[in-house]
């Protein structure tokens, strides 16, 4: 999903609880700690807050956060996205960005939501990928990657793992003196990792990857 969509529907909403809050957009900037202008490109769609802030006007407004981010028939509409299920969907937040490649930096930020049948995945975040070291498991630079929270996973899973404090997104074997992180690319080499690099390094699994969707080609 683009990050624009989400976006549109962040301003669609703010825009109505600021002309129902009978304050200023100044006033209401403020309030919630950031510059008129900054709160203007919220108003414009043309940025969207993290959560903390976003947590900041639901106070403000005194609704939940969810009025904010979501549309009112509770399914953002996902025109950017090769959906091919109508029915009951629910909603993953993005968190940030993962590469495909060199570990790149991932720290969790609210980039938006992507809406998932329930019967096809189990993921519990997602995050947009980056780079082409996973293109032969058909992850791709750009896709979303639905994530399901774990901190171990099966030798030969395709897992999101952080290395002080980035991430990176491969297939991971764990052996007895190692831990391997394989790309899905015939042009990259496996990386390695001994258990005392593993340690020094604070290595870890922070998920197991079940599945993608792939922006529509425009």
């Amino acid at each position: 999903m683009e990050e624009i969509n989400q976006k549109k529907v962040f301003s669609t909403n703010l825009r109505k609880f600021v002309a129902a809050a009978g304050k200023t957009q100044a006033e209401i900037a403020k309030t919630v700690g950031v510059s008129p202008q900054t709160f203007n490109t919220w108003m414009q769609g043309i940025a969207i807050p993290r959560m903390g802030k976003i947590q900041a006007l639901a106070n403000f407004f005194d609704i939940n956060k969810s009025a904010l981010i979501e549309e009112e028939n509770n399914q953002i509409v996902q025109e950017n996205l090769a959906l091919t299920s109508t029915r009951k969907v629910r909603s993953l937040p993005i968190l940030g960005t993962i590469a495909c490649g060199a570990p790149i930096w991932a720290e969790e930020n609210f980039e938006g939501y992507v809406n998932i049948d329930p019967e096809h995945m189990d993921g519990e975040f997602a995050l947009i990928c980056k780079g082409d070291s996973m293109i032969d498991a058909e992850i791709h630079d750009g896709d979303i990657v639905l994530m399901k929270k774990t901190q171990d996973v099966e030798d030969g899973k395709i897992a999101a793992v952080l290395i002080d404090d980035e991430a990176t997104l491969k297939k991971v074997y764990k052996r007895d003196d190692s831990l391997v992180l394989q790309p899905c690319n015939s042009e990259y080499g496996p990386i390695v990792y001994s258990n005392r690099e593993v340690e020094n390094h604070g290595i870890q699994i922070i998920g197991e990857y079940v599945g993608a969707y792939h922006p529509k080609k425009r």
